[in-house]
């Protein structure tokens, strides 16, 4: 029998061992008291809201353990959890509510204004409001757990291929994607996250970032399918609030993004931190300077840089490990379930060493995009999904990401990879934040252009920036223009650099001038 409800599983085999700790109200939830809270939720959404197989469960909150309460409920009764993103301007809610058309929508009290906006423009059955939120003839949530029973909700015949979540993600056009999750997909990437990472079940999560994201599939998901624990971090990043975890929650992995890892490096807490609980420190969603590396291996552990996309479960390659030291700034070896190539543009796989698009095929694989066809056709060749990165592999078999297919800038008929360029350029010890885009240009057909931010205090001319790159990359590669910014470059929600919205700011500025 295929187990779709692993909390209800996780329950029985464990019912009394932590599974999450809820850091800032200091509550701890045993496997069994969620297990009764994502009953409670399921027949409530069941019996009030006539949410059945198939419905969508939206979600709009910071981190709470409604996550966790909401996407449990879900798997029980077969429903689609829908968490939102809680950066989304109001148009972008909109679009996204009307094009998965939930029937019940949780909110927090933080986001009671969005929603009564949003009320007017959507067509939402049910409405749930957590904690002190203005109701407006919303469902209380505490109400509703108090009320409703917390033993297993009426069964469903729900299938691997079922799906269990939509998670949104960019979009080509600017709006956001949704990417069908189902039990399968999940599922997989458990199983293949724990037996290729090594992870325990008395291993402690520490996964720093929004919970609407993918990214509660890296660690979170894994974690509780094994039998560990994670834990919620609430608010805004804080480097003291976070380091004041490690040392009294003691986590063995830790999770977060490269901007994140840096922002400790310059905390006066970092010299003298305690990480000595730490297995794994973990980066992904961005490439991570080498200077990153370097800072969090002279504390005695393993810095690895992973790779995932929504798309093909989040944790795809296994960090070197005996080779970490002589393998910096590679994402690994495919791990235990999956398959990797890298081909050309058409199609045909390249040699070591080359550039091609990384292609991945396996059971932790999405089905494709909610309401969307054709783009989910575009995504797939020969069973494989097309990330639309570009990577090489080196003789040993590991792999290294080489940036975006969309941003390669092509300048003299030369190929030019943004973000090898970016590498040389945050070793530098003015930079705080860099872009590297292809503008037009008659000469050169694009022409490579550093956008930089400087750290404060510091000053640099564009002739010392390429005077910099001169030793470190060939010369068609180094940036034949560089433009300063006084404003910090805008980031996604993992801290990615938005190179699209960088190169679209400098042509409408010269565009004006």
């Amino acid at each position: 029998m295929y187990i779709v409800d692993w909390l209800a599983k996780r329950s029985q085999i464990s019912p009394n061992k932590v599974a999450v700790i809820d850091y800032h109200p200091d509550r701890r939830y045993s496997y069994r008291e969620l297990n009764i809270r994502a009953n409670k939720l399921a027949n409530f959404l069941q019996s009030k809201c006539g949410v059945k197989k198939g419905s969508r469960i939206a979600l709009l909150a910071d981190n709470c353990i409604q996550y966790i309460d909401s996407l449990f409920a879900a798997a029980k009764i077969g429903a689609i959890w829908t968490p939102l993103n809680f950066r989304f301007a109001i148009p972008e809610l909109e679009f996204v509510l009307s094009d998965t058309q939930p029937d019940a929508l949780i909110y927090g009290p933080e986001y009671a204004a969005t929603v009564k906006q949003l009320r007017s423009r959507v067509t939402v059955s049910h409405y749930i409001a957590l904690g002190d939120a203005d109701t407006d003839g919303a469902w209380k949530y505490e109400a509703v757990m108090a009320e409703s029973p917390g033993s297993p909700p009426p069964r469903e015949e729900i299938s691997p291929e079922d799906p269990w979540a939509i998670i949104l993600t960019g979009g080509t056009t600017g709006r956001p994607k949704g990417v069908i999750i189902s039990h399968r997909m999940w599922t997989w990437n458990a199983i293949n996250t724990i037996v290729s990472y090594g992870f325990r079940d008395d291993d402690i999560a520490l996964s720093v970032g929004p919970m609407f994201h993918a990214g509660i599939a890296c660690l979170t998901l894994p974690l509780l399918y094994l039998g560990g624990r994670g834990i919620i971090l609430s608010g805004k990043f804080d480097e003291d609030t976070i380091l004041d975890v490690v040392e009294k929650v003691r986590p063995t992995l830790w999770l977060m993004v490269p901007t994140m890892w840096e922002r400790f490096m310059q905390s006066p807490r970092f010299a003298h931190a305690d990480f000595s609980s730490i297995r794994q420190f973990l980066s992904g969603g961005a490439p991570c300077p080498e200077r990153v590396y370097e800072a969090y291996r002279a504390k005695g552990v393993a810095f690895r840089q992973g790779y995932g996309l929504s798309e093909v479960g989040t944790n795809c390659f296994v960090p070197p490990q005996e080779a970490h030291l002589r393998k910096t700034g590679s994402v690994g070896v495919p791990m235990f379930l999956g398959d990797m190539k890298i081909v050309d543009s058409e199609g045909k796989e390249v040699s070591p060493g080359q550039t091609g698009e990384l292609i991945i095929a396996g059971p932790h694989v999405c089905s494709g995009y909610w309401n969307n066809p054709e783009e989910t056709k575009k995504r797939f060749l020969n069973g494989y999904f097309r990330t639309g990165d570009l990577a090489r592999q080196d003789e040993e078999g590991y792999y290294y990401i080489t940036g975006r297919a969309t941003y390669m800038i092509i300048s003299g008929g030369e190929n030019v990879y943004p973000e090898e360029v970016e590498g040389v350029l945050q070793t530098h010890p003015k930079i705080a934040q860099v872009s590297v885009i292809g503008l037009p240009d008659t000469k050169w057909g694009e022409v490579v252009t550093a956008v930089i931010v400087l750290k404060s205090g510091e000053s640099l001319t564009e002739q010392e920036v390429i005077q910099f790159c001169r030793s470190k990359i060939a010369g068609y590669k180094i940036p034949k223009r560089v433009l300063f910014s006084d404003t910090p470059l805008p980031t996604s929600e993992v801290g990615k650099v938005l190179r699209r919205m960088v190169k679209e700011t400098v042509m409408q500025k010269e565009a004006r001038s």
